[in-house]
């Protein structure tokens, strides 16, 4: 993760920081991860991504979504 967190910092240059967590496994197969991101502004955005085996990529963005508080 940390190559992708790096990766991320290097080449996005409106983000401060960046912690990745690898979620449970909902179903077989496929990979899930929840991206935090601080912007240089201060504002927190957080995004689900599911990696599928038949190669889908699903992103979501949490709080939109409603998985977490818009406080």
């Amino acid at each position: 993760m940390a190559t992708l967190v790096n990766t991320l910092l290097k080449y996005e240059p409106r983000l401060e920081a960046v912690n990745i967590e690898m979620l449970p496994q909902t179903q077989p197969g496929h990979l899930e991860y929840a991206l935090d991101a601080q912007l240089r502004g201060g504002e927190r955005v957080i995004f689900g991504t599911t990696l599928a085996p038949e190669g889908k990529v699903l992103v979501r963005h949490l709080k939109r979504q409603n998985y977490l508080p818009t406080s």
